[in-house]
Parts: structure tokens; sequence; C-alpha cells
């Protein structure tokens, strides 16, 4: 996972989602509260386990969601938006790679 327009540097804590204790993805490593309130927004348009689990860390943490246009889900990819006149995108390593390479401006 990726932070908003930088590289988590070599031996730094990476936000990371697991299933291994209790059967659901839970949020494990937290990222700061604005990484964290863009997936979240990003993630309301999304069914998937990880987007639930993204979803209820910022709801704990009591986050305020930024606000998001041109919300869509691809499915098998993640999810995109327009935040601040950005492209945003939520999803897949290989989805947001790719949109590193093609100059999106965020990725999660």
């Amino acid at each position: 996972h990726r932070y908003p327009g930088t590289k988590v540097p070599p031996g730094a804590s990476t936000p990371s989602l697991t299933s291994l204790t209790s059967g659901e993805p839970r949020l494990v490593a937290r990222p700061d509260d604005e990484a964290l309130a863009l997936a979240a927004a990003l993630a309301q348009a999304s069914a998937h386990p990880f987007s639930k689990a993204i979803r209820r860390a910022a709801e704990v943490n009591s986050l305020s969601l930024p606000k998001l246009s041109d919300l869509k889900e691809l499915p098998g990819s993640g999810v995109q938006a327009t935040w601040n006149g950005k492209l945003v995108r939520l999803g897949s390593a290989e989805w947001t790679d790719a949109s590193e390479r093609n100059g999106a401006a965020a990725w999660l």
C-alpha cells in the first residue's frame, strides 16, 4: 500500500490488512489520518471485505472523509475518484502500480 503522493521508505512500517485471527479483515498497521480518511472515502464505493475493514478503521478513529467526485468501482481492480482535482485510486498493487506509471496523482 502507498500513501498519497509518497513512497514508503525502506524499513518503515506499511499499513496492512489481515484476517488471520478472526476470519474477517482488519487494519493492523495504520497510515496517517489523511491517508486513512482518503482510503475510507474511496472504499465507500466497494463491497470488498478489505474496503469494509478500511471504512471500519476510519469510523473507529472518528475521521471525517474528504469529498470525492466521479467515484466508481472497477471490478477486479479497485475504486477510483477525483479528489482536489487529482485522480486517486485504491486497489490491487498491479493496478495502482500501473496508475503510477500513467501519472495518477495519488494511490493507496
